[in-house]
């Protein structure tokens, strides 16, 4: 990520060991909670580390026809 300071634009880069999600068929969605991220170079800036938080729907197939939702059995 770009953060922009007092003393200019930083450069943050962050990597995360592994990615945990859920999904629900209900609404088509893949949700994911506290996921760590820890920082892999970047100033002293950059916080050495950050959870992400998202929930993404409705997921679907772009390489079928009319994109359908995705289920997960």
């Amino acid at each position: 990520m770009v953060l922009r300071t007092l003393l200019g634009s930083i450069t943050c880069v962050y990597r995360a060991a592994s990615l945990t999600g859920t999904a629900d068929n209900a609404d088509s969605s893949i949700t994911f909670a506290a996921q760590q991220f820890t920082k892999a170079s970047g100033s002293s800036l950059c916080f050495a580390n950050g959870f992400f938080t998202a929930k993404y729907a409705p997921v679907t197939d772009s390489g079928q026809d009319g994109g359908p939702a995705v289920f997960v059995n």
